[in-house]
């Protein structure tokens, strides 16, 4: 296994997409590191990374430099001047 450092608003699904290629790393990454898989993680933790499911797609990222970080903070992000809209989600009632 290897370690990353995480950047701001990155959750472990960001990170199992980025690093493994799957979010269904996203598992085997809480077990190794002692977290759920909903937590939120601090900007520079060091968070253990098993070896890549999809190699293709973790070597797109990587070779673009691409770095994910989906998760958002409405009042945080307003407070910065970002005009962010968030939509509910709507389940059809059948």
């Amino acid at each position: 296994m290897s370690k990353i450092s995480t950047i701001a608003k990155q959750s472990l699904f960001d990170i199992a997409n980025q690093e493994c290629g799957s979010i269904t790393a996203v598992f085997e990454m809480a077990l190794a590191n002692d977290i759920s898989i909903t937590d939120i993680i601090e900007p520079g933790t060091k968070i253990k990374v098993p070896a890549p499911i999809n190699q293709d797609i973790a070597n797109y990222f990587r070779g673009k430099n691409i770095k994910i970080a989906t998760g958002i903070s409405l009042e945080q992000d307003q407070q910065q001047g970002q005009n962010l809209y968030v939509f509910p989600y709507i389940l059809p009632m059948i």
